[in-house]
């Protein structure tokens, strides 16, 4: 991705609050699109905690705002894709849960914000 204003920083732990400041310093936005894989990190770790982590670290940086890509599947409990994900470690469910736990971490806030963009579908 080029731009002159855009840093793209990938491999950060965000199950673990300490590598995050680093990670952030002087951002001022933030796009969380991490889940969890067979590469690395459960869906609680990830998907719950890591969001809630981020959420929290861009708060502590003064980052003006946190993206986060979660799923559309999350909107649909009832769905064949949101049952069948969540055959998987239970990935609907804590995306849901770390969906719930940014708004409570963002709760108050007046000057900071974030968006929760729930795609239909992504590749790789």
């Amino acid at each position: 991705f080029h731009a002159d204003d855009v840093e793209v920083v990938t491999g950060i732990d965000v199950t673990n609050s300490e590598t995050l400041s680093e990670a952030l310093a002087g951002a001022g936005a933030v796009i969380f699109c991490s889940s969890a894989s067979s590469k690395g990190g459960k869906a609680d770790a990830v998907d719950c905690l890591g969001v809630e982590n981020v959420g929290k670290a861009c708060i502590a940086a003064g980052v003006e705002r946190l993206i986060l890509v979660s799923s559309l599947g999350v909107t649909r409990p009832e769905s064949l894709a949101f049952k069948f994900t969540n055959l998987i470690g239970n990935i609907m469910d804590y995306k849901e849960q770390g969906e719930e736990r940014l708004r409570a971490v963002y709760k108050g806030q007046d000057k900071l914000s974030y968006t929760i963009i729930r795609p239909g579908g992504l590749k790789s």
